[in-house]
């Protein structure tokens, strides 16, 4: 089952963002990694009453000059000329700004934009996009799978945060045991759509194997993330013994790890800040539990069995707590700041 056939049960949540669209020129929406904001995009595109185009930023956002090369040609319907004399990032904002009202942009992955910083002269490309957005003349809907960042610093900017699917959608899509995907997936619409097909316990252990499809998704996000982390070793080995133990607080953390308090918040602040981990009552937690399942899998140091997949897996499933009860993708109104007392 693709993520685009379980987005068709989101009627209710397609219908809230058209209508905070509608009150608002720009809407971020934030979800981790397979939460499906590009599906949820491309519905809503289909959907959209204005003249729309839909640009994935992720791939342009290697140097200014092809953002706004590849600017000029996606969305040329919907946006003014984008001036050659001005710099790249000032004359697509000058463009976004003064585009009609009755345009709809889709914008998926803004944060990319932070990467043209590095580039001499490029001073906050990321930031001053989101103005000209928010001051356009027509709407826009982005997406970010930064949720933690996105909140604490855009808090001005109206944002959504995709739910975790629920039971009922998961049986109008004629999933069996909606109870327990959801809890094994954490919602999550990609997982979902990897494991819907057959038994849930055994298509897990399959999909767990080197090389194959979770596997290879854990293996490539893990990475990403990290290496977008501050603090590389350190991280890992947090991210090692939450995946043993979660719900951990920092004084357990920093125990464990053998580090200082102080030290241990940075890494744990570093963590969230690329939503690897949340924090609920003081007490942390991997965002993505199947991506959990693989850190207790593959960071062992030696390459699992399959009989020790296999268990692990078991494990996994026999402990998951149903969704309701386990915290989610909603970002926290908690941050690092009430972390300064040590528990």
């Amino acid at each position: 089952m693709s993520t685009m056939t379980l987005y068709c049960t989101r009627l209710a949540l397609e219908q809230t963002l058209l209508t905070k669209i509608e009150q608002n020129s720009l809407l971020i929406i934030t979800g981790p990694k397979r939460s499906g904001k590009t599906a949820l995009l491309k519905q809503l595109a289909q959907k959209c009453k204005y003249p729309h185009r839909l640009i994935q930023l992720e791939p342009l956002a290697c140097t200014p000059e092809i953002l706004r090369t590849e600017f000029s040609r996606i969305a040329s319907t919907i946006i003014p000329k984008i001036s050659q004399h001005k710099t790249p990032i000032e004359s697509v904002a000058d463009a976004l700004r003064e585009r009609s009202e009755d345009s709809l942009l889709f914008l998926d992955d803004i944060m990319e934009l932070k990467a043209l910083s590095s580039f001499p002269k490029v001073e906050q490309p990321l930031e001053r996009i989101l103005d000209a957005l928010k001051h356009s003349r027509g709407k826009t809907i982005a997406t970010s799978r930064f949720a933690y960042s996105m909140k604490k610093h855009f808090s001005e900017i109206t944002q959504a945060t995709i739910p975790p699917l629920s039971p009922d959608e998961l049986k109008l899509a004629g999933l069996r045991e909606p109870e327990l995907l959801l809890a094994v997936t954490g919602g999550l619409v990609g997982h979902i759509s990897q494991l819907a097909e057959g038994n849930i316990e055994l298509e897990l252990v399959k999909k767990l194997i080197v090389g194959e499809v979770l596997e290879a998704e854990c293996r490539a996000t893990m990475s990403e993330l990290l290496h977008r982390a501050r603090g590389y070793g350190a991280c890992k080995a947090i991210l090692k013994i939450l995946a043993s133990e979660e719900a951990l607080t920092l004084t357990e953390v920093s125990k464990r790890i053998e580090r200082t308090p102080g030290s241990t918040r940075d890494y744990l602040k570093w963590l969230e800040e690329v939503d690897l981990i949340i924090t609920r009552k003081k007490r942390f937690y991997y965002l993505d539990p199947i991506l959990r399942l693989w850190v207790k899998i593959y960071f062992t140091g030696e390459p699992p069995t399959a009989e020790q997949i296999e268990l692990e897996v078991r494990s996994h499933i026999k402990s998951c707590q149903p969704i309701t009860k386990r915290p989610f993708i909603e970002p926290s109104s908690e941050t690092f700041d009430d972390f300064m007392e040590i528990d």
